[in-house]
């Protein structure tokens, strides 16, 4: 696992997205949660006591009312995807405008389920792919409204092809089994 973990940098690096990957893999790794402060006037609570933006709230309900309106998934369905996404955008990425939406890429992502999700929240394989399913959803979601490039949608294609690669990686980190995965 360690060797997966320690590669991630070249995985990210070498993803063929420019020079800039490697920059965006450390400032990820190093992301200051003092950054972007936002005065309390200005935040929320969600369902779990996190403090969140007005504007990410109001995002997350649109997200809701596109699951559940315009995709026609069930209530419980579309409220498993927005907590799920309320994982990556507000605990993990500490998006606290739609301004924030440039830190949506292939490479958060991919760290984000590799280094983040499946160490501190992943409990089964499941939940895993469940995770990458919500994931989807919401990239689909954002070229949709026009909030992304399309071109995401295709890099997050390409992720959800491996899904079951996410789920030997968290069999590995709960099993301590080392086999080459990416």
């Amino acid at each position: 696992i360690s060797e997966l973990r320690g590669d991630m940098n070249n995985i990210c690096c070498d993803s063929g997205e420019g020079e800039g990957s490697c920059d965006e893999f450390e400032e990820l790794c190093n992301f200051d949660e003092d950054d972007d402060y936002i005065d309390d006037e200005d935040m929320t609570v969600d369902l779990f006591g996190e403090h969140m933006s007005r504007e990410i709230v109001k995002h997350l309900v649109d997200f809701y009312e596109y699951l559940f309106m315009n995709k026609k998934l069930k209530e419980k369905t579309a409220d498993k995807h927005c907590e799920n996404v309320e994982l990556y955008i507000s605990d993990y990425l500490n998006m606290r405008s739609l301004e924030d939406l440039n830190r949506v890429t292939k490479n958060s992502m991919h760290i984000f389920m590799l280094d983040w999700f499946i160490p501190n929240v992943a409990t089964s394989a499941s939940n895993v792919r469940s995770q990458l399913t919500s994931l989807s959803q919401y990239i689909k979601f954002l070229a949709d409204k026009g909030f992304v490039d399309k071109s995401l949608l295709q890099d997050f294609k390409e992720i959800s092809k491996n899904k079951e690669n996410y789920v030997d990686y968290f069999d590995e980190y709960i099993y301590g089994d080392d086999g080459d995965i990416f």
